[in-house]
């Protein structure tokens, strides 16, 4: 796995670190402020929602056209100047058609009743969408370097940032306009701090040489952005409408309980991220040289290591999510509440189990999305997007089941999604990610849940609360790493061992 397996390291820890501060976050202070929470996750998820709009599909052409316009002393033939320009001149069309609708927008939230605190600072994800869409384009183009593990330090600046001003506004410190604008100045830090990290670097290069842009070239690339839009439309629609639906649906508080209970079936796919990032210019390379050897040395490997991390992850969760809420300081009325505890554990397991899914199919989108058969990839993602929306609907409305719902609609869509690209990449390269390991790691994952599952409580007190997770999660851990370990489902775990020991030793 080489480079591959060290960035993807790299920025795991770093995002494991943020997944760590996060999982403070949501047990002990987002559950003191649930509308507060709800808030600024509307905001932010709608700026990511309207973050590929901005785009217009030169995220992946970044990294898709780079090989074409790399040279070999680093330049890159006015390719950073080009894919600069188009996002900025679509964010100036973006931010002329909000100014012109906020007044009736504003009149209808007025008409609607909605939270006082949605009506004032709905306009605030405008700056945080065009913040995480050029974001997103360096953040691609630094993945053709090699360099992610940084860039990821500062894409986790909002897993402190928010937590701090969320305790600060708890205790009256600061006011609700104070948190706001400090959530967005925190996406404003995240985009000068990669702007400096790769001019410090040496890769930000503004040179123009238009000339390099030859009318087979722009035609190409064109017809690649325009499948990327609406691939990335696609993808905010089936990943990131939830938060979107519920504060429109349901309400700021709801979307902010989702938030808590998601984050932690969430964190279990933290690499996948990584792996993606890191794997697809060496996939792209693989494709364009016709080396399938490798693309589908790299499709297997992924998975396994994935799922090593991912089943440990979810087998932890599931044997202690309902201690967890427990823990959590959430109004008594809710905390003493079995339904409401009930309600948050199905939708951590259930988003949970969604992302295992994801990870074990593994790095299927950069499979196809570099692919002559990337076209297919918009079509599956567009489909999904749709799909996710109308379950969305019927889950909430129709059958009335909150978000609950949204969460079972999100398993839904997820699994189907990845078995058509699962079926698709092996019609096409008959390549799969499966192997012998898959089922070991999970029947092992399966031994380790059951083996402490169904330890009794110690006790109905915060210290007993705390204690039952101690063991249930050293009673897993004990089952499931010497298992994973002796029985060498992953070469690239055991190697991974064998150096901390080494390094340990000296």
């Amino acid at each position: 796995m080489g480079i591959i397996k060290r960035q993807a390291i790299k920025q795991s820890i770093v995002n494991y670190l943020g997944v760590a501060i996060g999982a403070i976050s949501v047990t002990f202070i987002y559950p003191l402020a649930t509308e507060t929470v709800g808030l600024a996750r509307f905001l932010i998820d709608t700026g990511t929602l309207i973050a590929p709009f901005l785009l217009l599909g030169f995220g992946g052409v970044t990294i898709k056209f780079f090989p074409e316009f790399k040279t070999e002393n680093g330049e890159n033939n006015g390719m950073f100047s080009f894919v600069l320009s188009v996002p900025a001149i679509a964010t100036l069309i973006f931010v002329l058609l909000v100014v012109s609708f906020r007044v009736p927008i504003q009149e209808y939230l007025q008409e609607s009743g909605r939270e006082e605190s949605f009506q004032t600072f709905w306009m605030y994800f405008v700056p945080i969408a065009i913040c995480l869409a050029f974001f997103q384009l360096l953040y691609n183009y630094s993945t053709n370097y090699g360099r992610i593990a940084v860039p990821a330090i500062f894409q986790n600046f909002i897993k402190i940032v928010l937590p701090t001003v969320v305790l600060l506004w708890y205790f009256e410190i600061i006011s609700l306009s104070f948190l706001v604008w400090a959530v967005v100045i925190n996406f404003l830090t995240m985009l000068a701090a990669i702007v400096i990290y790769l001019r410090r670097l040496g890769h930000l290069n503004f040179t123009r040489k238009w000339s390099f842009l030859t009318a087979d070239r722009r035609k190409r690339i064109g017809n690649y952005a325009i499948f990327g839009l609406f691939g990335g439309i696609g993808s905010v629609l089936a990943f990131r409408i939830d938060s979107f639906m519920i504060s429109t649906l349901i309400d700021l508080e709801s979307n902010g309980i989702f938030t808590i209970a998601a984050f932690i079936g969430n964190a279990i796919a933290i690499p996948t991220n990584a792996v993606n990032q890191i794997s697809s210019p060496i996939i792209t390379k693989a494709i364009k040289e016709s080396d399938f050897v490798e693309v589908s040395k790299i499709y297997k490997g992924a998975s396994v290591n994935l799922l090593v991390v991912g089943l440990l992850l979810y087998a932890l969760v599931a044997c202690s999510v309902e201690n967890l809420f427990h823990l959590m300081p959430f109004e008594e009325a809710k905390s003493s509440d079995p339904a409401f505890i009930r309600q948050g554990v199905i939708i951590v397991l259930l988003v949970g189990l969604a992302r295992i899914i994801d990870m074990a199919t593994s790095v299927n989108n950069p499979i196809i999305n570099f692919s002559p058969y990337y076209r297919f990839g918009l079509y599956a993602i567009l489909i999904l997007g749709i799909f996710n929306i109308f379950t969305n609907l019927f889950f909430i409305k129709t059958l009335s089941l909150g978000i609950i719902g949204v969460a079972l609609a999100t398993l839904v869509a997820l699994s189907l999604y990845n078995l058509v690209k699962l079926i698709f990449i092996y019609w096409k390269f008959g390549i799969h990610p499966f192997s012998s390991a898959t089922t070991k790691l999970l029947a092992i994952a399966g031994f380790a849940t059951i083996g402490a599952y169904f330890i009794p409580s110690t006790g109905p007190s915060t210290w007993h609360t705390i204690l039952d997770i101690a063991i249930k999660s050293s009673v897993v851990m004990a089952i499931y790493l010497p298992l994973v370990l002796l029985s060498k489902v992953s070469p690239d775990v055991n190697e991974l061992i064998r150096e901390f020991i080494q390094r340990f030793k000296r």
